[in-house]
């Protein structure tokens, strides 16, 4: 006899078990108590769909028994109790095509049960029953995924009379404290543990857990523990990427200063928001424009941290991660910036991106000339477009029997559509062997000065852990092999997908060529001669393209680099403070 029904059926109460598959193949098990011995005369009322938190099965409602557990005292009142699980726990190891032995079996979080699972049970109930709704009941992550499936795929939410949600986990403003050790439990707790640990913890996949850590470490809580606002905003692009734009209203030192406009801020590859805020105020870009009085806001791109949900594609699907920058720069950046003008109720504002966050804008702009009208003034730091040279790792790469399209090709052969994701993992090495007091923080340093450029004045090595909590922070394959195409064949132009499919993509045999003469939006760009990735030659090409650059710049100090835009001691009298004083001759003009 399977457990839960074990757990009812001693009491007299009715149970029955159902099988569900998901659209993806997982076998899911629903628990249903149909009735109760003390409502046998009792008019049938509503269905009432329960769902438990991480680690934890359907067992975890009838643990007590009668009188106690709510869902035996929900059976009492005449109500259909059904009792779900989701993929992955006690009762659902089991799917059309993997074993729990395969590692493709566990890869899903509770994007994939808010997505996936739920809907496939709701649905399940409700045919069952011949309802039209039902209650909800959730505890913890039960109120994670509800929340999930509602924002995702909003037509259920006609499914759903009332959500009752306990202990609901989405956004993230502090961690929760740690819980209170065994011998603090009160002496009747003590003594249920046998009955709770035979049926708890139910098991759950590494990533469910590892994109709960994720959530933790979100932007608020890097802006808010310095007594500055923060928001968090949401938007959908036209092809259904689920964006994440996070805000900083105001400041504590202006609040009496006149408001002035929106500034964005767009991250360049590999990085998220994050980037703009690691160190706090006085020392980051955008804690010194909030402390200006503009209204910031700090963009994401599909698939970093922050942006990895789809209304129907999950990141496990190869279709996810098929985009470049090219897609970035039509869909996303457009998506965010109709959203904050339409959200501020402004006509216009400023734009600051450093590295891929210029690709983008140039891509929007050369490709959708209405937008340059939505821009009143745009900050490129280490600006990246056309490519009159190869940047120096990529052409060392390149040389030795052309490893970046031999790892293309292994990366595809192998179904492998992301790279550099932020986990749990990478976190614990950046936090174990770059810190001060490992004797492998030199090779973290030169990695870094490999990759950026070697600048050792203005690098702090002690926030070596800190930085590495946050970047990288993932990209598709496609998009870091669009840069090598470009490199390659020295043009500032969409991904090369091959002829057939350049035509259905761009309804032509070659990729886009961006024309930059249709970027007339005012730019100012900074740059530096010690820039690997971003190299003065390739900068001094782009803006010969560019008609209305306002401001070539670069950078007084030699040794300044591709991330020292973000993370230089002295970023703020080299670069911050020159680009404040900019907005404020722009603004007033």
């Amino acid at each position: 006899m399977p457990m839960q029904i074990g757990l009812v059926e001693r009491y007299g109460y009715p149970a029955e078990e159902h099988y569900v598959t998901t659209e993806d193949g997982y076998n899911l098990v629903i628990h249903r108590m149909s009735g109760n011995p003390l409502s046998i005369s009792q008019k049938k009322k509503t269905v009432v769909f329960f769902l438990g938190g991480l680690f934890c099965s359907s067992d975890i409602w009838v643990l007590v028994g009668p009188n106690k557990d709510l869902a035996f005292l929900l059976a009492d009142e005449g109500y259909d109790v059904w009792l779900g699980n989701y993929r992955g726990n006690t009762y659902c190891r089991s799917h059309v095509k993997l074993s729990p032995q395969n590692k493709e079996f566990w890869q899903f979080s509770h994007h994939e049960i808010g997505t996936r699972d739920l809907p496939a049970m709701i649905d399940y109930i409700l045919n069952y029953t011949n309802q039209e709704t039902m209650h909800s009941v959730s505890i913890s992550m039960g109120g994670t995924v509800l929340f999930i499936l509602l924002s995702m795929k909003p037509e259920y939410n006609a499914k759903i009379k009332l959500g009752i949600c306990f202990a609901p986990i989405a956004i993230w403003k502090e961690v929760s404290p740690a819980m209170k050790y065994l011998s603090n439990m009160t002496p009747s707790l003590k003594t249920m543990m046998p009955t709770i640990f035979s049926n708890y913890p139910a098991g759950s996949s590494v990533q469910l857990v590892d994109h709960y850590f994720q959530n933790i470490i979100a932007k608020i809580g890097l802006v808010e523990r310095y007594g500055y606002p923060a928001e968090e905003h949401y938007v959908i692009t036209k092809d259904h990427y689920i964006l994440v734009i996070h805000r900083i209203p105001g400041s504590p030192l202006s609040k009496d200063r006149q408001r002035k406009g929106v500034i964005f801020l767009q991250h360049g590859l590999l990085a998220s928001s994050d980037t703009w805020v690691l160190f706090g105020p006085g020392k980051n870009l955008a804690f010194l424009l909030a402390d200006e009085g503009y209204d910031i806001w700090l963009g994401n791109y599909r698939g970093n941290t922050y942006c990895r949900s789809h209304i129907k594609l999950s990141p496990q699907d190869r279709n996810f991660w098929r985009f470049g920058y090219h897609e970035v720069g039509i869909r996303d950046l457009p998506a965010m910036i109709d959203y904050v003008l339409n959200y501020t109720k402004q006509k216009t504002l400023h734009y600051i991106g450093h590295s891929m966050g210029t690709t983008v804008l140039f891509t929007l702009l050369s490709t959708r000339p209405e937008y340059n009208a939505k821009i009143k003034l745009g900050i490129c730091l280490a600006p990246v477009g056309v490519p009159k040279e190869m940047p120096a790792p990529f052409e060392f790469l390149r040389n030795l029997y052309d490893i970046p399209k031999l790892f293309k090709d292994f990366l595809d052969f192998n179904e492998i559509n992301e790279i550099a994701s932020l986990s749990s993992t990478t976190i614990t090495i950046g936090r174990t062997l770059c810190t001060d007091k490992a004797i492998t923080q030199p090779i973290c340093v030169a990695i870094m000065f490999l990759l950026f450029g070697a600048d050792p004045v203005q690098l702090n090595t002690t926030a070596f852990p800190h930085m590495l909590s946050h970047f990288p922070a993932g990209a598709s394959v496609q998009l870091i092999y669009q840069y090598y195409q470009n490199f390659v064949k020295k043009k500032f132009q969409s991904y090369d997908h091959g002829h057939l499919e350049n035509v259905i993509q761009y309804g032509q045999t070659t990729p886009i060529i961006y024309n930059l003469s249709k970027v007339t939006v005012p730019l100012a760009m900074y740059y530096t001669a010690n820039d690997v990735l971003a190299p003065k030659v390739n900068v001094l090409e782009t803006y010969k393209y560019l008609p209305n650059v306002i401001l070539l710049e670069e950078i007084s100090h030699k040794l300044f680099n591709h991330i020292d835009f973000l993370i230089a001691i002295d970023a703020k009298t080299l670069v911050y403070d020159r680009i404040i004083e900019l907005f404020q001759k722009f603004d007033n003009n």
